[in-house]
């Protein structure tokens, strides 16, 4: 990685205010010492006994020409006022110090801009808004070179930035583009984000050779229109070069919440969550979402509790329900049609099931309350006043806020009591614009869906998690294993164009589609056969015995020699394929 130098541009802004301070105080004493002076007597009428001081549009004059070591009254020599005697030497050291800054500040903008044009495998960031000024410091703080793109030449916090037009090819070519790994489209309009990766698709392949494709990441703050791009992108059957998606920061932060509040109760003899989201904003029904997608991995797991509060609560849910098929399968909702501002945190708890209720000997009552989609200045007291009138010390209140406050971290338990229940602030902004979150995209969180599918069968078959390297949970799994997962996701496009099929979001009512046991027996083929040329293209030869440590593997055979219970495997991926879609809002819309 080429290193990219990192002058601060406070320096600059410092350069400036001392030149600024200099200007002044030379101006003040210079016009104050020539209020001080008198004219020349050749230059007052006589018979005058009185002072003839020069007056106000000569003092401007004459002071500005201080600057200049120019000024006609300090032409036929002293003495002078003592403000004057500072100021005329003063007044040209500002002249210098500035002519210094000015020259200064061109050199670093030229070696900033060399950086820039010869940066290799570096990040480049585009925006200036929080979230795209997070992930830069994120960036930076993983030892990732960073060029951020803004136009707005204000906007100079630090590091190496390139001011343009974002969308405009010459802007990112001076970022260094063409030899970046990873773009991020982090401006707050759409289409401008569209815009840059129009743009950034155009400059791919320009210069380098990368072992791995230039990654784009895109904002969209419209989660239905992000929806439908990622069903384009997910339905592309050609490589375009490189790698495309597009993220709403609420999806994301939502993810990582639900893995927070799920992985410890995702075993088959753990306690039983409960959780309650108060606010069903944007992030409150992308946490729903997540809740259901992550607990349908638990083997046998009775449906999770939840308790939903908000005006429209009804109908959020019942919108979720129908796009988001897991919601309505593994989630047990029970819902408040009150507005999440006003409701009373103490009453919204859910009661545990008992165990007898959910056939799960381990169910406990863990609760856990979330504050979604409020206002940062009164939702942060209300958590506050909710634990400390309940004697649930197993309670937790998450209270979600836009960005990371100063008052939030407080919550810390070397500085306040976190008796009797726990508050925690989960900063929406800062826990989506973290690199590796970034890199789940919709090609991860599928082939993410397709090891679980996986861990489901297998538990099925009475494997428990846990139990093997392959039946480890997503995050503990293997790199090889994840990547085979991942370009399993990544041939989605290519089997539906084999049967002029593509994805598309979930409508009301669905399209409804099922394959045909020809195109699933053409799939399946497929199936194996990319599995084969995979495993080919890593050194992997046939042998009658598996042996990993060599490489060699017993399975690769063509599809008709392959073992029955093999085959099966393989057509269950393809079976699999309509509901894995579904559990994330999309589905397959067969052509003509």
């Amino acid at each position: 990685m080429t290193g990219i130098p990192d002058e601060r541009a406070g320096g600059g802004r410092a350069l400036w205010l001392m030149f600024a301070v200099l200007f002044l105080v030379a101006a003040f004493l210079g016009a104050w010492g020539l209020t001080q002076l008198d004219q020349p007597d050749s230059r007052c009428p006589p018979p005058d006994t009185r002072a003839c001081r020069y007056p106000a549009a000569d003092i401007a004059y004459f002071d500005a020409q201080l600057f200049l070591l120019a000024s006609e009254p300090l032409q036929d020599g002293g003495p002078f006022p003592l403000p004057l005697e500072v100021a005329r030497f003063l007044a040209p050291f500002a002249t210098a110090y500035g002519v210094t800054a000015s020259v200064w500040n061109i050199l670093v903008d030229r070696r900033h801009r060399r950086a820039a044009r010869r940066a290799q495998e570096h990040a480049v960031v585009v925006g200036d808004d929080p979230f795209a000024l997070t992930i830069t410091t994120a960036l930076r703080a993983a030892g990732t070179a960073v060029i951020r793109v803004t136009g707005d030449a204000d906007q100079h916090a630090q590091g190496l930035v390139v001011v343009g037009d974002a969308w405009k090819p010459a802007t990112l070519r001076a970022a260094g583009v063409p030899r970046a790994t990873t773009v991020y489209a982090c401006l707050a309009d759409n289409a401008a984000n569209a815009a840059v990766v129009a743009a950034v698709a155009a400059l791919t392949g320009e210069e380098g050779d990368h072992p791995e494709p230039l990654a784009c990441y895109a904002r969209i703050s419209d989660g239905e229109l992000a929806l439908a791009l990622k069903a384009r992108r997910l339905g592309l059957s050609a490589g375009s070069g490189f790698r495309l998606d597009f993220f709403t920061p609420e999806e994301i932060a939502a993810r990582k919440l639900a893995t927070h509040i799920l992985e410890p109760h995702l075993g088959t003899g753990d306690p039983l969550p409960s959780v309650a989201i108060v606010g069903l904003g944007p992030f409150g029904r992308a946490l729903i979402v997540a809740l259901a997608r992550l607990w349908r991995v638990r083997s046998g797991a009775p449906l999770l509790p939840l308790v939903l509060v908000d005006r429209h609560a009804s109908a959020q849910l019942a919108e979720l329900r129908t796009r988001y098929p897991p919601v309505a399968a593994h989630c047990a909702p029970r819902v408040r049609d009150e507005p999440a501002t006003t409701v009373d945190l103490g009453t919204v708890l859910p009661e545990p099931p008992s165990a007898g209720a959910s056939g799960d000997a381990g169910t406990l009552g863990i609760r856990h309350l979330v504050l979604c989609d409020q206002n940062e200045d009164t939702v942060l007291p209300r958590a506050l006043n909710t634990t400390r009138n309940t004697v649930d010390v197993g309670q937790i209140v998450t209270v979600c806020t836009g960005q990371r406050t100063a008052l939030g971290d407080l919550l810390n338990p070397r500085l306040l009591d976190s008796a009797p229940g726990e508050v925690r602030i989960f900063a929406i902004t800062d826990e989506a614009a973290e690199p590796d979150e970034l890199r789940n995209d919709t090609l991860t969180v599928l082939a993410r869906a397709i090891h679980e599918q996986y861990l489901i069968d297998e538990q099925a078959k009475g494997r428990t998690i846990g139990s093997a390297e392959p039946m480890e949970l997503w995050d503990d799994l293997r790199d090889d294993l994840r990547a085979a997962n991942y370009r399993q996701a990544e041939d989605i496009g290519v089997k539906l164009g084999k049967i002029s099929a593509v994805v598309v979001p979930m409508t009301d009512p669905p399209t409804d589609f099922s394959f045909t046991p020809a195109e699933i027996d053409l799939l399946a083929r497929h199936e194996h056969e990319r599995w084969c040329a995979e495993r080919r293209g890593q050194g992997w030869t046939f042998a009658p015995v598996r042996d990993d440590s060599r490489r060699r593997h017993n399975l690769l055979v063509d599809w008709l020699d392959l073992p029955d219970d093999q085959r099966a495997k393989a057509i269950a991926t393809v079976r699999h394929l309509p509901a894995l879609l579904a559990d994330h809002g999309l589905q397959i819309l067969r052509l003509g």
